[in-house]
């Protein structure tokens, strides 16, 4: 079984795309340990992405506080394991903007489509 620790902020590097990739490729089952707060919605959604696929080889243990885009890599797995201190924390996405009308129109449409996405996902 191998073995991902997902801690801490969700971004770009964390968690690494290709440790997740080399997971997939050995053909074992996987073991994700999740704490986290969230983070980068664009990067958990290519995680999910990337093991939805073999979610039934998939277990994901919660520990503490799994929190925003860090909930949708937790549902990438079939088998989901959480103790009675566990946290989840799940919103519609948000963003900070500051700009012309049409540039927060244009975002606006943008977190529509992520607020998609997300009701996919969670009601999957």
């Amino acid at each position: 079984m191998k073995r991902i620790a997902i801690a801490g902020e969700i971004w770009d590097e964390n968690p690494d795309l290709q440790l997740i990739i080399d997971a997939i490729d050995s053909g074992e089952d996987i073991e994700l340990i999740i704490s986290s707060y969230g983070g980068d919605l664009d990067h958990a959604l290519a995680v999910y992405k990337l093991l939805k696929p073999i979610s039934d080889k998939i277990t994901a243990k919660v520990i503490g506080k799994v929190a925003s885009a860090a909930t949708v890599i937790l549902l990438s797995a079939d088998k989901r394991i959480a103790d009675q201190d566990a946290e989840l924390l799940i919103h519609f996405p948000s963003t900070e903007l500051r700009g012309t009308a049409d540039e927060l129109e244009e975002t606006a449409m943008e977190l529509r489509k992520y607020e998609g996405k997300l009701k996919e996902i969670y009601s999957g």
